[in-house]
């Protein structure tokens, strides 16, 4: 991580050279987005400490780019019968209930 960060605030993020932070879009059907990085955390963990804003991301190979809460039935999990159409429901949601700040003060870091 320490080698990470002094490398993130030396020459900053590039993600040409070095590899792009990747994620998949979750889209609620009430129109509300969140982005969830799948690779690169630590890059991005970093870039955020440093007040960075915003980055340029890429899809990430055999993930979806984007999962659409209006089409759970179509959800790999949810059609072959391995997760109820409900807990699918139920994980989606969470991503945009829950912030990360639950397990900072659990912890008593905030």
């Amino acid at each position: 991580m320490v080698k990470t960060y002094n490398s993130l605030k030396r020459y900053g993020y590039q993600p040409w050279r070095k590899g792009f932070i990747g994620g998949t879009f979750l889209n609620r059907e009430d129109g509300e987005h969140r982005y969830i990085i799948l690779q690169g955390n630590h890059r991005a963990a970093m870039l955020a400490h440093l007040g960075v804003k915003s980055i340029l991301t890429a899809p990430v190979s055999g993930c979806s780019v984007q999962i659409d809460q209006q089409n759970v039935k179509e959800w790999e999990y949810v059609r072959t019968g391995r997760c109820s159409e409900n807990d699918a429901l139920v994980y989606f949601r969470a991503f945009f209930e829950l912030t990360g700040y639950e397990q900072a003060e659990r912890f008593g870091m905030v």
